[in-house]
């Protein structure tokens, strides 16, 4: 299906489950909120399927890899040739995601959208639109039709893997320089500082973070219009793997499948695609709070605190793998707890000990 079809067709969560759900929650043998984050996430996963009880057997990690042109300008700690090496790791099952996937039960699909490399490795899905971006601090890092591409891309990856039986789906990433990207279009949709929008992604000097701010302020002075729009911004600022991200994000949100977010880079992808239809993030579960300080920025306007507190910044989707974990737990309270009312306890007498919480 075309993207804008996609977009038009997003429905809001069955609220009415939500209810149903947290009801029955309050009834297993516990104080009521005593479990926390594993009943925040049951609850949310119940309005996203429309039934109470959920298995979620089928994982996966959709890697979009892509390579930035602005890494030409020396915003990076290591070459643009890791993007590739990583992505032979990730298939060879020795990267960081790789191990961390396969612990949870989860598999990967390593997508080569944008690799600034000829490669050929078994098991590598090929969707290259280009051998990596423009250089952003100099032109636009793509044309509006590659970026309308790469959302496509990502929204067919969810269609095939949907069709293939899985029932979840995290978000990971490859690209050197892909936080420059995404602190770009984080600074351009919000108008925030770089102070507050730019870190030092995966291990940067002091003097090599100053020149990454400077690039980044260089690069938005080149446009007067002050334009939100996340497309014309993906068109200035992105990735190809970040559009192939706001594609996953809004494939999950039709097909209602829960989509868990991973750091920083798939965090404002998920800000990007939220900017393009509000209602995906009704399908959205975050997973772990990056260090990048721009993570922040993500949770505020999502309106989603990441339950893990890691201090993690790698990416990949490594977060996802942590959280599928998170969710299996959750599963296994709703289905196999017992009821208060079928172990002799009267619920009357048990303290809601719940804060507020966005998922009631």
């Amino acid at each position: 299906m075309d993207y804008k079809d996609i977009i038009k067709g997003i429905k809001e969560n069955n609220k009415e489950v939500k209810c149903s759900a947290g009801n029955y929650i309050d009834s297993l043998l516990k104080p009521p909120g005593s479990l926390g984050v594993l009943e925040e996430t049951a609850i949310k996963l119940a309005a996203i399927s429309g039934s109470v009880k959920n298995d979620y057997e089928k994982k996966l990690i959709l890697i979009f890899a892509s390579d930035n042109g602005v890494v030409k300008e020396g915003v990076a700690s290591a070459p643009k040739e890791v993007t590739a090496i990583q992505v032979g790791n990730f298939l060879k099952g020795v990267g960081g995601v790789s191990v961390l996937a396969k612990s949870a039960g989860a598999d990967i699909k390593v997508i080569d959208i944008g690799v600034d490399a000829h490669l050929d490795i078994e098991g590598l899905y090929h969707h290259k639109i280009q051998m990596g971006t423009n250089n952003l601090k100099e032109e636009d890092a793509m044309t509006i039709k590659e970026a309308e591409l790469s959302i496509q891309k990502g929204i067919d990856m969810v269609f095939e893997a949907y069709e293939s039986g899985y029932q979840m789906i995290g978000t990971g990433e490859m690209g050197i320089g892909n936080s420059t990207t995404s602190s770009l279009l984080l600074t351009a949709l919000t108008d925030e500082s770089l102070e507050k929008t730019v870190g030092k992604g995966a291990g940067l000097s002091d003097d090599m973070f100053k020149h990454k701010k400077k690039v980044i302020n260089e690069a938005l002075g080149r446009y007067d219009d002050k334009t939100k729009d996340p497309l014309k911004l993906l068109t200035r600022f992105g990735g190809f793997d970040i559009g192939a991200l706001i594609g996953v994000y809004l494939g999950c949100a039709y097909l209602k499948i829960p989509v868990v977010v991973d750091g920083f880079i798939a965090g404002v992808s998920a800000v990007m695609a939220y900017r393009i239809n509000p209602l995906v993030k009704d399908y959205m579960l975050l997973s772990h709070r990056s260090l990048e300080p721009g993570f922040k920025i993500v949770e505020e306007i999502l309106e989603m605190e990441a339950p893990l507190n890691m201090k993690m910044r790698l990416g990949e989707g490594t977060g996802c793998a942590l959280m599928f974990k998170i969710i299996d737990s959750a599963m296994a309270m709703v289905n196999h707890m017992g009821q208060l009312g079928d172990h002799n306890i009267d619920q009357s007498t048990l303290v809601d000990i719940r804060e507020e919480s966005d998922f009631r």
